[in-house]
């Protein structure tokens, strides 16, 4: 679909890193104070795993079920496993405990200069406060001259939001919440049903898919 598509930029994790051919643009990582408690919790309950999302390279804390449960819902290969105490020494941008609702308050209140949202009931991301992918958005708007109704967003779940409500044009997934899909300009097909490019072909941004060029 894409393969003749020249990208100009990358908003990556959560909006934290966005870059272009010309350089990072944006670069917000969580401060050390909260990545230090982060790890001794995760040492205080060896139960839990988590996902630490850095720069140019993310590692896991453990692999178990629930891991492996996750993983398998977003279609994507296991990460490496490394200590809790690499995020002490390394840029991280994101961090998402695999948790539910009810191991939210081991980690929350105690990473004060951090936001969270959560994209699965057993996963939330936790990243700094100013962030967020609607941050990332605003960044490369101000970076290309871009107005609201300039830009198109896709989404699914509670962490696309605010990125949604930004945009002149909203997509949510056929696999979105209801809450998503209620606010969205248009509802397409879901993320394994080639939702992406029927709602591209719907608003005229690629041919349609029946016409042999």
């Amino acid at each position: 679909m894409l393969r003749d598509v020249e990208f100009d930029g990358y908003i990556s994790l959560n909006g934290q890193c966005c870059y272009d051919r010309y350089g990072v643009y944006r670069d917000i990582p969580i401060c050390r104070e909260d990545l230090v408690v982060a790890c001794q919790v995760l040492r205080e309950n060896p139960r839990l795993a988590a996902l630490m999302e850095g720069d140019g390279e993310s590692y896991l804390t453990k692999i178990d079920g629930r891991v492996r449960d996750i993983y398998h819902f977003l279609h994507t290969e296991l990460w490496e496993i490394r200590p809790p105490e690499w995020m002490l020494d390394h840029k991280v941008y994101q961090f998402v405990p695999m948790i539910g609702p009810e191991d939210e308050d081991l980690f929350l209140p105690a990473m004060p200069h951090c936001t969270h949202t959560r994209w699965h009931p057993k996963g939330i991301d936790i990243l700094p406060s100013s962030g967020g992918k609607a941050a990332g958005v605003l960044a490369t708007m101000e970076r290309y001259g871009l107005a609201p109704e300039e830009i198109m967003a896709f989404g699914d779940g509670e962490n696309d939001e605010a990125m949604l409500k930004l945009a002149g044009t909203s997509v949510a997934m056929g696999n979105a919440t209801e809450t998503i899909k209620a606010l969205a300009s248009y509802v397409t097909a879901a993320v394994d049903e080639d939702g992406v490019s029927k709602a591209l072909r719907y608003f005229n941004l690629l041919p349609d898919e029946n016409l042999h060029l």
